[in-house]
């Protein structure tokens, strides 16, 4: 008999449920986080609904043609997928992401990417059982999946409460005069991201030339960011008012995009104090919720058009992909970044691993000019030592890299701005301020160098006068003198020091003397987390090693090295009293060989029970003649 239109109706009806499945985690995504993206409700709206149509029909069309020969299994497969996307969203995500050891070649890896595929084909075989039930009741199951994503809509949409809308729902910024300066006088304030203490002074110990370069800058190295985020640290910077709330919180406080347009519209803002003094007065930010975009902010603010908007569409693409991506497919998507923040993006990139100081760098290579604006305010921004970006000190993609390599690297964009300036003689009449947000380890400790104009200096140096972050907005404006009652960080008398680091900011705990490991270690109940480890010099280092806040008391660190050719074992531990940035080890006396690396964390959780973390690194090391190197 043949088939009429009517009769491909459960293919319609599975079609329209695989499309409200997959693109409904978007919406929530959204509405969820509304102060992560630029683009108004009603585009992102639109956005879905045209998805969920131009998905439909295709795959109608594309199911129907098995569907006339098998039209209980298409229907089947079509529900079962739908549990699939519902389980990898809200569960196999979560669950197998702890788990990606970084090599695809390992035991381990193959055992959970196995167990990912039989937890993803159950939905399949189940459904194969009751596929006459599936195709019979289509339509009511399309009802249910429907009215299932609504209520999770509708939860993300009302549950929120009412708070201000930010302006860059509206506004944008225009970068065509990021790298013009003015002909006479120059305000610029560049703030490096996760430019700690620590690991700035380990860069300037490390890179001796960087301090000839900032010879003339006075270095504020006990400088703190009470709310280490950057979305608080720089409004705080730049209007020398800190966010009310004196805890710290993630983004997104419903309070925040009214605390953004009225310090920045303030008249202790460098913004609004300045442009009253006549200078023109731009902000290049990197996150979109630093500082107020309206016009009567930044000289250099645009409405928001369709095509900007286009890149939350994106960005929600990109957080989509990933989650529900299978783990072991991760590597395979174009997409990498899960960073739920819509960032700006420097234009002109030669290709899209071109990162956001590349570019500026770049950039400041062939824009850089004198414009017709006698003075000028620039608040420019670079990602320095901020995580997934992994560039060297020359500011080139390496594999792994480290961190304070990655922020010398970014540092470089400092030196060339400096050498600009000089070579059209704007350096001498030139406020420049260079500023961390917070640390690596998003901790409050941070640091910034001065240079006033007219200033120079034999070399660079340290005072450890105790600051904040928000003094940065007095310290111009009372060296303008146009606001002289606010606090500047030239207030009290300096405390010249020698620019030691804190003992509590040490950025590496160091291993201590390796010991034959006799016993075997009970690590059945173990949680597995992933490291990244580096070589470095004649250590091996191990940077962000651990995120995980449930550890608090009596936590122990043991490394161990497992000889490949007879299994021989050495360990050592340490106690973990601090959160440190890295965790260093030397090769002191072991025989030369090639070695597999273990990493364990023994302590009690806030609720008292004993908690192991094994980072599993799936990597190994090579001691040869004093030397180590990392097994590729």
């Amino acid at each position: 008999m043949k088939k009429t239109s009517t009769d491909y109706l459960p293919c319609l009806w599975v079609s329209v449920a695989i499309s409200i499945m997959l693109f409904t985690p978007g919406l929530v995504i959204y509405l969820n986080n509304p102060a992560h993206f630029n683009a108004s409700g009603s585009i992102v709206g639109g956005a879905y609904v045209s998805m969920v149509l131009l998905c439909t029909l295709p795959l109608t069309l594309l199911l129907a043609i098995p569907y006339k020969k098998w039209p209980e299994t298409v229907v089947a497969c079509g529900f079962a997928l739908c549990c699939d996307v519902l389980l990898q969203y809200n569960v196999w995500s979560s669950y197998f992401v702890a788990y990606h050891p970084g090599s695809y070649w390992t035991w381990d890896f193959l055992f959970l990417a196995f167990m990912h595929c039989i937890f993803l084909l159950t939905p399949f075989v189940l459904a194969w059982f009751i596929r006459a039930f599936l195709n019979r009741n289509a339509g009511k199951l399309l009802m249910v999946i429907a009215l299932a994503q609504l209520v999770l809509v509708g939860n993300a949409l009302f549950s929120k409460t009412e708070a201000e809308e930010y302006d860059f729902k509206e506004y944008t910024f225009s970068e065509t005069e990021k790298f013009t300066f003015g002909e006479k006088e120059n305000i610029i304030v560049l703030v490096v991201d996760c430019m700690g203490e620590g690991i700035c002074k380990e860069v300037l110990e490390k890179y001796p030339e960087l301090k000839e370069a900032l010879r003339d800058f006075v270095c504020f190295d006990r400088m703190i960011s009470p709310l280490p985020w950057t979305m608080y640290a720089v409004p705080a910077m730049m209007t020398g008012v800190n966010f009310p709330r004196k805890e710290y919180r993630i983004p997104a406080d419903d309070d925040h995009a009214a605390y953004l347009k009225q310090v920045c519209a303030s008249e202790t803002s460098l913004f609004m104090a300045l442009k009253k003094k006549g200078f023109r007065v731009e902000g290049y930010p990197y996150l979109i919720t630093t500082i107020s975009y309206s016009p009567n902010v930044l000289d250099n603010s645009i409405p928001l058009d369709y095509s900007q908007q286009k890149k939350t569409i994106g960005k929600i693409g990109e957080l989509l992909c990933n989650k529900l991506c299978p783990f072991f497919l991760a590597s395979l998507l174009p997409f990498s970044d899960s960073q739920p923040f819509l960032t700006f993006e420097e234009r002109v990139a030669v290709h899209h691993r071109e990162c956001f100081d590349q570019v500026f760098y770049r950039r400041l290579q062939n824009e850089f000019c004198i414009g017709e604006t006698p003075a000028v305010f620039k608040y420019l921004h670079l990602q320095g030592a901020h995580e997934g970006v992994n560039l060297d000190e020359n500011l080139e993609w390496v594999r792994d890299g480290l961190k304070y390599r990655q922020l010398r690297g970014s540092l470089r964009n400092i030196e060339s701005l400096i050498q600009k300036l000089k070579e059209l003689d704007l350096y001498d009449n030139a406020t420049i301020l260079l500023v961390g947000d917070h640390s690596e380890c998003y901790e409050m400790q941070n640091i910034a160098f001065v240079k006033r104009k007219h200033e120079h200096r034999k070399e660079l140096a340290f005072n450890s006068i105790p600051c904040q972050v928000s003094d940065i907005a007095g310290t111009v404006l009372k060296e303008y003198g146009i606001q002289t009652d606010l606090p500047s960080l030239y207030d009290s008398p300096p405390i010249w020091s020698e620019g030691i680091v804190r003992p509590e900011q040490t950025r590496y705990a160091d291993f201590p003397a390796w010991r034959i490991c006799d016993n075997s270690l009970n690590d059945d109940n173990a949680v597995y987390c992933n490291c990244r480890i580096r070589v470095d010099g004649d250590a091996i280092v191990f940077e962000n090693f651990i995120d995980d806040r449930r550890i608090t008391l009596n936590t122990q660190v043991m490394l161990v090295l497992r000889k490949c050719d007879n299994g021989a074992r050495w360990f050592s531990q340490l106690d973990y009293s601090q959160r440190f940035a890295c965790l260093r080890a030397c090769q002191g006396s072991l025989p030369d060989g090639k070695y597999s690396l273990e990493l364990y964390f023994q302590g009690l959780s806030e609720d008292g029970n004993r908690i192991t973390y094994r980072v599993d690194t799936s990597q190994k090391v090579c001691f040869t003649n004093g030397r180590i190197t990392m097994e590729t």
